[in-house]
């Protein structure tokens, strides 16, 4: 839903939504894969690109 009602009314970039799946995915990955598990190393690198996606979407709160 995130890409139709964001994405594709051109209200967020779609790099965005790249990223919100692979967030989604490892996150699913390692909640219910049998044998999943995210390291430290795994992580940080996605952190700082993870904070400017929520600074996107708390502009497009704020804006409501």
């Amino acid at each position: 839903m995130f890409e139709l009602h964001f994405v594709k009314t051109g209200r967020v970039e779609i790099k965005w939504s790249k990223l919100y799946s692979r967030l989604s995915s490892a996150r699913h990955d390692s909640d219910y894969g049998a044998f999943t598990t995210l390291t430290e190393e795994d992580i940080l690198p996605l952190y700082p690109e993870t904070e400017m996606f929520i600074s996107v979407i708390k502009t497009i709160i704020n804006a409501r």
